[in-house]
């Protein structure tokens, strides 16, 4: 009886030691590959970075901006604020602004750019009822745009890290397209 036994166990012992053995060559095999580059020669060196490509390239969709902007305007200016990004690089904000004794449409024109690394913003113009605000409340626009790239440069850095360098700057009718580099 016990003889039965054994021999209807045997092909159950050479199923689990035939696994042993096609496990046991299947991982040398697997370790000898990974370890074939190893002793086989010198390892590649690392590819040297290239601060002419991007590492990353982002895009901002116009109507994430456009939410992004009128979230922050008062209450009085958000339902007729506008944001449209033009193909030129430029970024052009409307809003109509209800004074106590009357309404007065407002068009802000912004640029873009990267240089040297980093986001430049440019103030083209702010205009209201046809007049230049800029110069009726003698502002400096070269001071304002810097406070303005200033603030968006640690925002990219915030976001992107330290060291980040901005490539380059494109927008087509619908979104900002940023490209970056990391040293």
């Amino acid at each position: 009886m016990e003889s039965r036994r054994a021999n209807s166990l045997a092909p159950v012992w050479m199923g689990c030691l035939g696994a042993a053995i096609v496990s046991i060559v299947a991982s040398c095999g697997v370790l000898g590959l990974m370890l074939a580059p190893a002793l086989g020669g010198p390892l590649p060196a690392p590819p040297e970075p290239d601060p002419t490509r991007p590492d990353i390239t982002i895009y901002v969709q116009e109507s994430y901006l456009d939410r992004m902007l009128t979230s922050a305007l008062p209450a009085s200016m958000r339902d007729s604020a506008e944001l449209d990004v033009q193909s030129d690089n430029r970024l052009v904000l409307t809003a109509n602004v209800n004074l106590l004794l009357a309404e007065l449409d407002v068009t802000i024109v912004l640029t873009m750019a990267a240089e040297n690394g980093e986001l430049q913003v440019g103030i083209e113009s702010i205009e209201a009822a046809g007049g230049d605000l800029m110069e009726l409340l003698d502002i400096n626009e070269e001071s304002l745009s810097d406070m303005m790239g200033a603030t968006i440069q640690d925002q990219v850095e915030a976001g992107l890290g330290e060291g980040a360098r901005i490539l380059g700057v494109q927008m087509d009718e619908e979104r900002i397209i940023i490209t970056a580099w990391w040293p």
